[in-house]
Order: structure tokens, then C-alpha cells, then sequence
């Protein structure tokens, strides 16, 4: 598989953006104890998946590559990122759920007409 080079240009956006969010953690060369360049990276690809983070994926998978970590790697980094996400909107939505059955008194077949009119919280 040929490699994918993103522009110079991308890269430095995705940095910038990066750097705003985290602060000096985000800066390349940045040493976290226990773990190698390669697998921050990968963590921190999954992380961008997870928090919606267009240029922060970018970098990080450029990145990535450019430490020579392999496509399919990325891809289950990738992967795990979208994993997490599923996990933690199937969690909000059956939080939210909950939090308006109980504030609005309605049952789980959820609030009758009369029952949401009357109802600010189902209105």
C-alpha cells in the first residue's frame, strides 16, 4: 500500500489546534513514563476519535506514520477510538433517558399527551 502524506500545511494546523486544547501536553517529543513514542501515538488517535477531534487526528496519525508505525496499526487504533465513542454515546443515551423519566415523573412508554402538556419538562 503506498504511503498517505498529509501537507506540511495540515500538520501544523493540527498542531496548533492540538497545542490550544491540551497545552504542552500535545507538543511532540513530550515524554509520558511508560510508554514509547509509537504507542502514544496510537493512544492519543484513538483519544481524537473519541473527543471528535478532526485535526487532532490528523496530526496524530501523520504522525504515526511518520515513526513508521504500520497502516493496520492505525487502523486498530482507529477502531478502538470508534469502540469507545459507541460505548460512551450508547452510555449518555440511556443516561439522558433516565434523567427524564425521573425529573418529569413519566413512566418508560414515556409521557402521555396530557401528561406532556401539562409537563415542562416534556414539553
Amino acid at each position: 500500500m503506498e504511503e498517505c502524506k498529509m501537507g506540511e500545511g495540515m500538520m501544523k494546523a493540527g498542531m496548533d489546534f492540538c497545542s490550544k486544547v491540551m497545552g504542552s501536553n500535545c507538543q511532540p517529543g513530550k515524554e509520558q513514563q511508560g510508554l514509547d513514542e509509537k504507542t502514544r501515538e496510537l493512544v492519543a488517535i484513538g483519544a481524537a476519535i473519541g473527543a471528535h477531534c478532526q485535526p487532532c487526528l490528523t496530526y496524530h496519525v501523520e504522525k504515526a506514520r511518520e515513526l513508521g508505525v504500520e497502516d493496520e496499526s492505525i487502523a486498530a487504533a482507529v477502531e478502538i477510538g470508534h469502540q469507545v465513542e459507541r460505548g460512551a454515546m450508547n452510555a449518555m443515551k440511556k443516561f439522558s433517558a433516565e434523567i427524564l423519566q425521573k425529573d418529569c415523573g413519566c413512566g418508560p412508554e414515556g409521557c402521555s399527551e396530557t401528561k406532556a402538556q401539562a409537563s415542562s419538562c416534556c414539553g
